[in-house]
């Protein structure tokens, strides 16, 4: 077979005809899902992709473009960004540029890399769909398999987390994510790159100790490989062996879960007679129906969840997770949105007060002293806290209306509270019941934000507003 670059084949150059079988077997780009978009940062994954997919496009009958990302993180990714676009136009590709500007765009509370996969996953999303394209293509490899499987049972995963990543995932309704070189090793594209005569663009930040995933590739993975230098290769398995069982058992949840769902509703004395590994599938994906996002829970939520479920109760319970309220009633689980609370007064004394459609509690007290630490916090899993001057005629703790306005302090001018909601990161379903603390038509503060410049405080005793984190649930988006 000819190839499509020059250079001699040595023990770890990927060969295309190999790489096009194996592409065809697996049914990784069937004729009327062959338009696709690749995802290129510059760096040698991605960029050994690109051209890998390119030189195999007219065997894979593939129609492809292309997709680079400026995260806003480094000067030099303008230019890395630049010199994407100028190869995909050499091969003949169109390319989309997104900025994502990450530390502007990061949500309260999400590390710059969270924000970033976040960030991109909408940006793969929206070019997807303005180019046609029915998948995106990632540059994953076998060591990036190995490093994520080892870093999250590092971290307490289950199964499904310890499947490690998947060929082959959805990203929407429309759109699937693929991953085709999940099979090769890093040294194999490096190779291949320099048989090629390819250069990569190298992220220094990749050399640094001080993310987590670096310390694994750099330092762990090279210690378990002198023990035994096939441990990559045997993760790689172990996730494909663990990715099949999840599989039968979602296909199994599937069928034996029927019995536990009458509409929209999960009815749950049937669903307590399941076994506990289906326990978890059924719920996990009643619940991803329903508008929630399991994976947003935290593990420990997850499951405190599940243990509070196994109880036959008479009693109403509610909970918040991943945006969508659950409802246990006379043992059958609904889920919606949250239902808007009625306005309470706010008493100048200490007092507690609920946010029922939050599942979160306010608690108010008079004090003399500022802690600054603490109104500086603001991720929205709370608490959030705010020092607000005392008022004459009393607040109240109530929802925003339509239209209002809000000047936080150190703002030149008010903002449409919508406008702020959405900057700030909300979640859409979380904006109408976001709890709001008022002085008549006046907002004096929002949880998660600055207290108004009116209400800053210039003397003492003065009030301290704490909308407290859930005891059993998370605040998710």
């Amino acid at each position: 077979m000819s190839r499509s670059f020059p250079g001699e084949y040595t023990e770890h150059v990927i060969d295309l005809g190999v790489f096009v079988e194996e592409m065809t077997k697996r049914g990784f780009f069937p004729e009327e899902r062959n338009r696709v978009v690749v995802a290129c940062s510059g760096g040698p994954d991605s960029l050994f992709l690109l051209y890998l997919l390119w030189s195999c496009r007219e065997p894979l009958r593939l129609d492809l473009s292309v997709l680079t990302c400026d995260h806003g993180l480094r000067a030099s990714a303008k230019h890395e960004v630049l010199d994407v676009q100028q190869r995909a136009w050499s091969l003949g590709l169109p390319c989309a540029v997104r900025e994502l500007d990450v530390p502007t765009n990061a949500q309260p509370g999400e590390s710059i890399e969270m924000a970033a996969r976040r960030l991109r996953r909408d940006a793969y999303a929206e070019v997807a769909d303005a180019f046609g394209a029915s998948s995106v293509a990632l540059g994953h490899h076998l060591d990036d398999q190995a490093e994520t499987i080892l870093l999250r049972l590092s971290r307490g995963t289950g199964m499904r987390g310890a499947g490690g990543i998947k060929e082959r995932a959805p990203l929407n309704e429309k759109v699937e994510l693929l991953r085709p070189l999940l099979g090769y090793r890093r040294w194999d594209i490096e190779e291949t790159l320099d048989v090629w005569g390819i250069e990569a663009f190298l992220d220094p930040s990749n050399a640094s100790r001080d993310h987590v995933r670096n310390m694994m590739r750099l330092d762990v993975v090279p210690a378990l490989e002198e023990l035994n230098p096939g441990v990559v290769e045997h993760l790689g398995a172990f996730a494909r062996e663990l990715q099949e069982v999840e599989d039968w058992l979602s296909t199994e949840a599937t069928e034996r879960g029927k019995t536990c769902f009458e509409g929209n509703a999960l009815h749950l004395e049937p669903w307590r007679f399941l076994p506990e590994v289906l326990q978890q599938r059924v719920l996990f994906g009643w619940f991803r129906k329903r508008g929630g996002n399991p994976e947003e829970v935290t593990r420990a939520t997850w499951l405190a969840l599940r243990s509070a479920l196994q109880i036959s109760t008479t009693t109403s319970r509610r909970w918040l997770l991943g945006g969508v309220t659950l409802v246990a009633e006379q043992d059958v689980l609904t889920a919606g949105l949250p239902t808007p609370d009625d306005p309470q007064i706010i008493p100048v004394d200490a007092t507690t007060l609920q946010c029922a459609a939050l599942g979160r509690e306010l608690y108010v007290e008079p004090t003399v002293e500022l802690d600054f630490r603490l109104a500086n916090q603001h991720s929205l899993d709370g608490p959030l806290t705010a020092y607000i001057q005392m008022p004459d005629t009393g607040f109240e703790l109530r929802t925003v209306q339509p239209g209002e306005r809000y000047r936080q302090f150190g703002m030149k001018g008010s903002a449409k509270v919508s406008d702020l909601m959405i900057n700030a990161k909300i979640p859409a379903r979380l904006r109408p019941v976001w709890p709001v603390v008022a002085s008549g038509d006046d907002i004096v503060w929002i949880p998660g934000f600055r207290v108004a410049d009116a209400w800053q405080v210039t003397k003492f005793p003065c009030l301290r507003c704490t909308l407290e984190a859930g005891e059993t649930h998370t605040l998710c988006g």
